[in-house]
């Protein structure tokens, strides 16, 4: 009997194959129980060691595993541990009773866990939970199937450009045909805008692309490190737009999602040092180098101790403590340069104390052309200081009207992202 499970453009007649997940208990009526309430929905594969587990994960292709933490001989940590190198894209859920602060910490940071779920679990809530972690794999496959899509047809592009026009123009047009879905699997990739209004007390973005894709892309992750809730939250602005800027966003987003949520970076500056540093690496043997350039703002937000930290590569953050206004720069360089220095970019620390507002952008917005040249950062903090007693989405719907008359009847000039967030 085949489930579904919905996904943008399905009905809910749409199947889909029955994936297969692992649970790995060291408890045999766990084990029998978890099978019996989810092998209608899918293809239950258990284990009651880590060991056991390591060699079924050899012999079936797991979409999603599942662990019990306290087993013995190998704890389900070290066991998630042990498949990250080998099994990179499965989706890690711990389950288990013991809920210890320093599990939690070590799952989130060291093994990439999608949740935490605490036993007994309610077989509802544990199947959405379930469901949910498989739409992220979807998203994800999609995703890296785009990407590794893009990068084929622009290495073709390079090779025969000089000789093969009408190849040239007939893979240019598989790509124009494809944006709209490309668009799609951008989008779905970026933070929900709802998830992170409800890290702060109000937040917006506006978020606008040049063409369907877009070079620049925001990102949030909500992180425990060292005893601490962070919320990270960073807007990134990558050379060019269209197809190039956002196969480069992509890029941008995956060394991002590596450095804080793989390897538990978490300080502003480091997660832009680290980046740099990937990002030349990764860009070593292409032809351009020196062109695939990032320009970034990092923040990072402890509300716990009501502090934070900014980190800019050619970004600025502008704060608002009531009506005075306040810029922390950032340091003059951007991501990707040639130039790779130890600790070559530089925090900020912050403290929250009297701080209502920060708002994090790109340059799209303040370099936006009309008739009249261009918006300019000196507008940008004219329109913010006057619409400080605003709601976050009235700046929103303030912000966007502006740009709107502005521009009249001229074209947009770049990607635009402008975030804002009230504490």
């Amino acid at each position: 009997m085949q489930d579904t499970l919905l996904k943008k453009g399905d009905t809910k007649e749409t199947p889909r194959k029955k994936y297969n997940i692992l649970y790995v208990d060291d408890e045999e009526i766990n084990l029998r129980l978890f099978r019996v309430a989810f092998k209608r929905h899918f293809n239950v594969i258990i284990a009651n060691s880590g060991a056991e587990a390591l060699e079924l994960l050899e012999q079936h292709d797991i979409k999603l595993l599942l662990t019990d933490q306290q087993m013995p001989k190998m704890l389900g940590t070290e066991l998630l541990e042990k498949t990250i190198e080998k099994h990179p894209n499965i989706i890690r859920i711990i389950v288990t009773g013991f809920a210890d602060i320093s599990v939690i910490a070590k799952a989130v940071n060291k093994c990439g866990i999608y949740k935490y779920i605490t036993k007994p679990w309610e077989n509802g809530e544990l199947k959405i939970t379930m469901d949910k972690a498989l739409e992220s794999y979807e998203l994800k496959n999609d995703k890296n199937n785009l990407v590794n899509e893009l990068e084929k047809v622009n290495a073709s592009l390079e090779q025969k450009v000089e000789e093969r026009t009408k190849e040239l123009t007939e893979a240019n047009d598989r790509l124009i045909s494809g944006l709209a879905y490309a668009e799609t699997i951008q989008k779905a990739s970026l933070p929900v805008k709802e998830e992170m209004a409800k890290s702060f007390t109000d937040a917006f973005v506006l978020y606008k692309p040049k063409e369907h894709v877009s070079g620049d892309f925001y990102w949030h992750s909500r992180v425990f490190r060292d005893g601490r809730d962070l919320d990270i939250v960073a807007a990134i602005d990558c050379v060019g737009h269209g197809v190039a800027g956002a196969l480069l966003a992509m890029i941008g987003e995956s060394l991002l999602d590596k450095t804080v949520n793989q390897n538990g970076i978490v300080r502003a500056d480091e997660i832009l040092n680290r980046m740099n540093e990937n990002l030349i690496k990764g860009m070593a043997n292409t032809s351009n180098k020196g062109y695939e350039t990032m320009d970034a703002s990092i923040l990072v937000v402890d509300k716990a101790n009501n502090k934070a930290e900014f980190a800019g590569a050619s970004q600025n953050l502008i704060l608002f403590k009531g009506d005075e206004l306040e810029i922390v720069k950032g340091t003059r360089l951007s991501i990707g340069g040639n130039v790779v220095e130890q600790n070559q970019f530089e925090k900020t620390e912050i403290d929250l104390t009297g701080v209502d507002v920060a708002y994090m952008q790109s340059d799209g917005y303040r370099d936006q052309l009309s008739d009249k040249g261009k918006i300019g950062i000196k507008r940008v903090k004219e329109l913010l200081l006057k619409i400080q007693s605003r709601s976050m989405q009235e700046q929103k719907a303030i912000l966007d009207k502006f740009l709107s008359q502005w521009m009249g009847t001229e074209e947009q000039t770049d990607d635009i992202t402008l975030i804002g967030i009230k504490f």
